[in-house]
């Protein structure tokens, strides 16, 4: 996990309906979209919290469902890192749900993950039929 920096995590109920989940927000993201709310998380200048803390706010927390491992965009890190961070989060609680959430930029990543990840969430941030929208909202051209 050396190469995945943990830019913060909140705890939130509305992110999966009615369930009582960990947020974590990776630092870094492929995308500059115009409307994001974590901007110092894509940038990388939000923070780092070190594994082990998030391992301890798991363990006090007895009510907690499922983990949201979000970002900035969680599937720019390698996967075996990712599933070296799950894996981790599991030996903590097995019970848990983990989710992550995703641009859906990299979908070789998703695939690798799906066996070890609950379900995912793709935030489609613009149409896909208007490119030119599409580089104005994300920053990025629509990869063919």
């Amino acid at each position: 996990m050396a190469g995945i920096k943990i830019s913060g995590f909140v705890h939130s109920t509305k992110d999966v309906p009615g369930k009582w989940c960990l947020i974590l927000f990776l630092a870094g993201c492929n995308f500059r979209c115009l409307h994001c709310y974590n901007w110092r998380v894509v940038l990388d200048i939000a923070g780092n919290i070190p594994i082990e803390r998030v391992l301890e706010e798991i363990e006090k927390s007895p009510f907690l469902e499922c983990i949201v491992i979000s970002g900035g965009e969680p599937t720019i890190h390698e996967p075996e890192e990712l599933i070296e961070l799950v894996n981790t989060i599991k030996k903590v609680n097995p019970e848990l749900k983990i989710r992550i959430d995703t641009n859906g930029s990299n979908p070789d990543v998703v695939g690798k993950l799906k066996p070890y990840i609950d379900g995912f969430a793709v935030d489609i941030k613009s149409p896909l039929e208007n490119p030119e929208k599409w580089k104005f909202t994300t920053g990025v051209d629509i990869d063919p």
